[in-house]
C-alpha cells in the first residue's frame, strides 16, 4: 500500500478532539438537561438521606499505670529468678495499647451484645416492638435478586440469625461505624470516632463501649492477680528458704495492692481525655460535594449522549448506504462474494 493511503488511512481512523469537543458544543442543549436532571437528582438526595455526624472522643493512658507495673514487674522479676516462674511474661504488653486493640474484639461485642437497649437501636429492622422478640425482617428487592444470584452459582447465603456478639463484632467492623484514628506524634492520645445519624445514640454508643472495654480488661487483671495470689499464699506455705520468702512476700504485697487498685470505680486501662462529643457539621450529604459531583456526571454522561448519536448514527448510515450498493449489483456477483 502507498505511503500517502497509509498516511490517509490513519487520519481517518485516528480520534480528532477537537471534532469530538466542537460536536459536544454543537449539542449543549443536551448536555445542559443532562446537568439539570443530575442537579435535580442531587436535591433529592439532600432533602431524602439522613444527616450523617461525627462522634469523637479521645481516650489516654490512666496515669500511674506505668509506674505501678514497672512496680510489679520489679518484684515478680525478683521472685522468677529465685523460683523459677515467669509471671510476668504478660505484663510487658501496655494495658492501653490491649484497650485500642480489644475495641473490635469479639469479647468486647459479646459484653455490648447483653445492653438490649443498645442492640434494638443498632439492629432496629430485626426487633418488632409489639412483640419485644427478634424477628426475621422481609428481604428487599434487591436481596431476593442477590440470593435468587448466590444460589444460581452454588454459594450459601448464611442464615438469619438474633443479633448477638458476632453480628455485633462485623457491625463495629464496618469502615465508618467504629473507626480508630491515631497520631504517631501523639501515641498516648487516641481519637475513637463514631458516624451516625443519631448523635446521642453515638454518644451513648461510645460511652458503652469504653466502660465495656476498661471493665473486660479489668476483670481479667483482676483474675490473674487473685491466681498469681494463690500461687504464692500456697508457695509461702512450703518455702523455707529466707531469701526466698522475703521474694515471695514481696511479691504477695504488690499482687494485692495491685488487686486493690483494679478492684476501685477509677478507670483501669484508659481514661477519657475528651468525653464523646458531635460535630456541628454533618459529614454527609453536603451540598459542597453533591452540586460539582452532579455537575460533572451530567456534563459527562450528556457528552456520551451525543458523541454516540453521532458516531451511531454515521455507523447507521454508512450501514444503509452499503445495502444501497449491494443491492444494486447484479445477482451473479452477489452469489460470487456471497452476500
Amino acid at each position: 500500500m502507498p505511503q500517502g493511503s497509509e498516511e490517509q488511512l490513519v487520519k481517518k481512523n485516528a480520534i480528532d478532539l477537537r471534532e469530538m469537543a466542537l460536536t459536544v458544543l454543537k449539542g449543549w442543549k443536551i448536555v445542559a438537561g443532562c446537568i439539570g436532571i443530575f442537579l435535580l437528582l442531587a436535591i433529592i438526595d439532600l432533602h431524602g438521606t439522613p444527616s450523617v455526624y461525627a462522634v469523637q472522643m479521645q481516650v489516654t493512658p490512666v496515669l500511674g499505670s506505668s509506674d505501678q507495673a514497672s512496680s510489679r514487674s520489679s518484684a515478680l522479676s525478683s521472685l522468677a529468678q529465685l523460683t523459677g516462674m515467669n509471671p510476668t511474661a504478660n505484663q510487658s504488653a501496655s494495658q492501653f495499647r490491649l484497650y485500642i486493640d480489644s475495641l473490635h474484639s469479639r469479647d468486647l461485642a459479646d459484653d455490648l451484645a447483653k445492653n438490649t437497649d443498645l442492640m434494638k437501636v443498632i439492629f432496629s429492622s430485626d426487633w418488632d416492638e409489639q412483640s419485644k422478640t427478634w424477628r426475621e425482617p422481609e428481604p428487599s428487592f434487591i436481596e431476593l435478586v442477590k440470593g435468587g444470584i448466590l444460589q444460581l452459582l452454588g454459594a450459601r447465603e448464611q442464615p438469619w440469625q438474633p443479633p448477638n456478639g458476632a453480628r455485633l463484632q462485623a457491625f463495629l467492623a464496618e469502615s465508618g461505624h467504629l473507626e480508630i484514628i491515631q497520631d504517631m506524634k501523639r501515641p498516648y492520645l487516641v481519637t475513637i470516632e463514631f458516624d451516625s445519624s443519631d448523635p446521642q445514640f453515638a454518644i451513648r454508643l461510645l460511652n458503652a463501649v469504653n466502660q465495656a472495654a476498661d471493665d473486660h480488661l479489668r476483670k481479667k487483671a483482676l483474675l490473674q492477680a487473685t491466681l498469681y495470689i494463690d500461687y504464692l499464699s500456697k508457695e509461702l506455705n512450703t518455702v523455707t528458704v529466707a531469701e526466698h520468702r522475703q521474694a515471695i512476700m514481696q511479691a504477695l504485697s504488690e499482687q494485692e495492692k495491685f488487686r486493690m487498685s483494679a478492684s476501685s470505680a477509677a478507670p483501669y486501662a484508659a481514661d477519657l481525655f475528651d468525653r464523646p462529643w458531635a460535630s456541628l457539621t454533618r459529614l454527609s450529604p453536603r451540598p459542597s460535594k453533591a452540586f460539582p459531583s452532579a455537575i460533572l456526571m451530567g456534563f459527562l454522561v450528556g457528552a456520551a449522549i451525543i458523541l454516540a448519536l453521532k458516531y451511531l448514527g454515521a455507523f447507521a448510515r454508512e450501514q444503509v448506504r452499503y445495502r444501497i450498493r449491494v443491492e444494486k449489483m447484479p445477482q451473479f456477483l452477489r452469489r460470487l462474494l456471497q452476500i
